[in-house]
C-alpha cells in the first residue's frame, strides 16, 4: 500500500512539473551562492562528472584552483581593507559611460567591471612565480568586487548609474589586489589538498562531481540548487544526475530543452496510470 502511494505522489508532482506548475528556474538563487560563489563566464561550459574512476582523475590541484581562490578571497577579506582612489573611479567613469552609450540596454554593470578587472590579470601575474594561483586569486578578487556593487543594478538602469558602480568595484578590486594575491599565495596548497579530497569525495558519491571551465565546483550538499543557479544564469550544465525526494522521486537535471523534458515527463505519467487501472 505504501509502495502504491508513493506512487501515486511521484505521478502527481510529474505531472505538475510537466505543465509548469512547480517552481522550476524561479526557485533558483539570483547568484552562486549554492555553487560556493565560484566566479565564471557568462558563457561558461558546465557538466556533472558521473562517479568513478574517470571523475577522480579529475580532481587536481589545477582543476580546484578557481574555486579555492574564491574560498580565500572571502578568507582574506577583513585584511585587505584598502580604499579606491577617487580620480581612478572618474576616469573609468567617464571612459564606461562612453561604451555604455553605443548601446545602453546591452551594457551590464558586472561584465563591464568583470572584463576591465580581470583582463588585467594576465599581466599583473606575468612574473609571478607561480602565474596559474596568481590569476586565480586576481580573478577571484575581481570577480566578488563587481559582484557585490554590481549587484544590485538593473539593466534599465542609466549609463551613468551602471558605470559608478562598475567603476567603483574595478577600483576597489585593483588597490586591494596586492593584498589578496599576498595573502591568498600562504594558503593556497592547504585549501588545494582539501577541495581535491572534496572532489575525489563527490567523485564516489550518487551525484558525482560539477565541473565548470575544467574547474571543480564546489557545491557541497547543494548540487541541485547549484545546477539550478547555473540554469537560471543560462548556463548549460550538461549530464544527468537524479536527485531523491523525502517522497521517492527522481528528478534529474540535464540539457534537455524544457519541452522534450515535459513530453517526457507526460509519458511517464501515462505509464503510471496504466498500471494503476491494471491493478
Amino acid at each position: 500500500m505504501r509502495q502504491r502511494m508513493i506512487g501515486v505522489r511521484c505521478a502527481g508532482v510529474l505531472a505538475l512539473l510537466a505543465a509548469g506548475w512547480l517552481p522550476g528556474r524561479a526557485s533558483a538563487q539570483s547568484g552562486l551562492e549554492a555553487c560556493g560563489n565560484i566566479s565564471l563566464g557568462l558563457q561558461a561550459d558546465c557538466a556533472v562528472q558521473p562517479p568513478g574512476l574517470d571523475c577522480e582523475t579529475k580532481c587536481t590541484p589545477v582543476t580546484v584552483r578557481q574555486t579555492c581562490a574564491d574560498r580565500l578571497q572571502t578568507v582574506c577579506a577583513p585584511q585587505c581593507t584598502e580604499q579606491v582612489i577617487e580620480t581612478e573611479v572618474q576616469v573609468c567613469r567617464q571612459n564606461c559611460i562612453t561604451e555604455c552609450q553605443v548601446n545602453p540596454a546591452s551594457f551590464q554593470c558586472q561584465a563591464s567591471c568583470d572584463t576591465r578587472c580581470g583582463g588585467g590579470c594576465a599581466t599583473r601575474c606575468a612574473a609571478s612565480a607561480d602565474r596559474t594561483r596568481c590569476e586565480s586569486s586576481c580573478r577571484a578578487t575581481c570577480s566578488a568586487s563587481c559582484g557585490g556593487e554590481c549587484r544590485v543594478v538593473l539593466p534599465s538602469a542609466t549609463c551613468e548609474n551602471k558605470c559608478q558602480p562598475s567603476c567603483h568595484a574595478e577600483v576597489q578590486a585593483e588597490v586591494r589586489l596586492q593584498c589578496q594575491i599576498a595573502c591568498q599565495e600562504q594558503k593556497f596548497e592547504v585549501c588545494e589538498s582539501e577541495l581535491v579530497g572534496g572532489c575525489q569525495t563527490d567523485c564516489r558519491s550518487r551525484e558525482g562531481a560539477l565541473f565548470c571551465d575544467g574547474q571543480f565546483v564546489d557545491a557541497g550538499d547543494n548540487l541541485k540548487q547549484c545546477i539550478d543557479a547555473l540554469q537560471n544564469l543560462d548556463i548549460t550544465v550538461e549530464g544527468d544526475v537524479s536527485f531523491s525526494t523525502s517522497g521517492g522521486c527522481g528528478l534529474a537535471a540535464s540539457k534537455t530543452p524544457a519541452p522534450w523534458t515535459a513530453l517526457g515527463l507526460l509519458g511517464l505519467l501515462a505509464l503510471v496510470r496504466r498500471r494503476r487501472v491494471r491493478r
